[in-house]
């Protein structure tokens, strides 16, 4: 890993300016598996890390691995906003996107940028037909501007789609929107500029527009990945200067840019045509209602150990498949490949498929045939009791310092006491 993970940090640290105001060569990167981390760019890692050099560059190593060394993401390490790469084998160009786009939300960090409240993707109309159908006349429409060269009236249309859409949610909901886009869309963004328009990369993000909505896909906040970085790619066009000028969202940049008085009543747009994707959409919407049916009765089939877990502490590494996670209405968010999370009361579990969060990070519900349980490291059939609380199985791991337990044989409730 290390050998490659040089390389890699080398081809990151050598790009040209990518975001006006942030220099991405001095923002940390680190490159982890499922023990070892190998970091670069770090002034001070702490006492978990050993010094390295190899090619005139000094770096980090640490085995194990600091425990919010998760997934791709963005952490604190020792006071400095850090990127975190899972190890895995990419082609170059998309590996040093990911770098870039990970270490961009690192900058984020820093710098106080909204990212979205990841909890209300609870509360988003996944299954509203004129949300989503207006959802994918948007993403459409963004499509045909960035992908395929349309000019302002497309745009026009574009942003009247979206508010639109935006005047159907509570305005949490559509603060959400926004925020996700200034957070994941700009991300993208970045990740796509590392490459080019002439890229394999460049080119495969921007074809997503065309998938957004149907059937559901990326409804509840996917999409805003793809619909974030159109706008800002709007915003280069039409607002050369926008990224000097703080964390606002990217559609009202493009709005003011070319002069549009918004019209969220208007029904009739250019190349897409709303009033035959609505339909189609009441059908998919009915279809995926069937579909949440069964796909629970598959994940929780009341066969094995039910585990429901509730903690009280505060995320600070994890991580989850936002292209395979659905968000079941009234339900909650199901995961069928890996949910992980750690949190600053030293909880930590990994599920690698089939789990549900009824409540975003702090209720999680998975089961299990196969599961050894443990009470201050003594196992338990059953009963109730407080203590540290470590469960394990073939493919999931769970690890609560303080908890107060009830297991009846078939259902193990844990509760966090902080």
């Amino acid at each position: 890993m290390e050998e490659k993970a040089l390389r890699l940090w080398k081809l990151y640290a050598q790009q040209p300016e990518l975001w006006k105001g942030w220099h991405h060569a001095n923002t940390p990167i680190g490159f982890h598996n499922s023990n070892r981390a190998v970091l670069f760019g770090h002034p001070n890692p702490g006492h978990e890390f050993t010094e390295k050099e190899g090619e005139g560059v000094k770096y980090h190593g640490a085995d194990p691995k600091p425990v919010n060394f998760t997934a791709n993401s963005a952490v604190d390490l020792n006071g400095v906003a850090t990127a975190t790469i899972m190890w895995q084998e990419r082609e170059e160009e998309a590996m040093v996107g990911l770098i870039t786009h990970e270490a961009f939300h690192a900058h984020q960090m820093a710098t106080a940028c909204p990212m979205g409240q990841i909890s209300m993707v609870l509360k988003y109309p996944v299954n509203d037909p004129q949300v989503q159908a207006l959802a994918e006349t948007e993403a459409g429409l963004l499509f045909e501007t960035v992908g395929r060269g349309g000019g302002k009236d497309i745009v026009r249309a574009a942003l009247d789609a979206r508010a639109a859409r935006q005047e159907l949610l509570p305005v949490d909901v559509a603060t959400f929107e926004d925020e996700t886009e200034l957070g994941e869309g700009l991300a993208t963004y970045i990740e796509i500029k590392t490459a080019g328009p002439a890229s394999k990369l460049w080119k495969s993000m921007l074809s997503l527009l065309q998938k957004i909505n149907r059937n559901g896909w990326g409804a509840d906040r996917l999409r805003f990945y793809y619909s974030g970085m159109a706008w800002a790619l709007l915003c280069d066009r039409y607002a050369p200067d926008w990224q000097t000028g703080g964390w606002r969202p990217l559609s009202g940049v493009v709005a003011e840019a070319i002069g549009h008085s918004i019209n969220s009543l208007r029904r009739d747009f250019p190349v897409y045509d709303y009033q035959a994707i609505y339909p189609r959409q009441q059908q998919e919407a009915k279809g995926r209602v069937e579909a949440m049916k069964h796909t629970l009765a598959q994940a929780l089939p009341g066969t094995g150990i039910r585990v429901e877990l509730q903690i009280l502490g505060l995320p600070v590494g994890g991580g989850w498949n936002p292209n395979t996670a659905v968000t079941f209405p009234s339900i909650g968010r199901f995961h069928p490949d890996i949910l992980t999370y750690t949190y600053d009361t030293r909880v930590n579990f990994k599920v690698e498929k089939n789990a549900l969060e009824k409540e975003s990070c702090h209720h999680i519900i998975f089961e299990r045939p196969d599961l050894t349980i443990q009470l201050d490291g003594n196992s338990i059939k059953h009963g109730e009791g407080i203590g540290a609380l470590e469960i394990s199985g073939s493919d999931c791991s769970v690890y609560m310092p303080r908890a107060r337990l009830q297991y009846d044989g078939t259902v193990l409730k844990a509760i966090e006491i902080l």
